[in-house]
């Protein structure tokens, strides 16, 4: 049971780690329409 969690979470990690990498290029490609759209 242990084992799973550990094994879920660490999935889940990379997870976020890949999907904040993604998001971080994303706005750096369209900052200026993030900044219109947040003003």
């Amino acid at each position: 049971m242990i084992m799973k969690i550990k094994k879920l979470l660490k999935i889940f990690g990379l997870l976020i780690l890949t999907g904040n990498i993604v998001n971080a290029e994303y706005i750096k490609r369209n900052g200026e329409i993030y900044y219109r759209e947040w003003m």
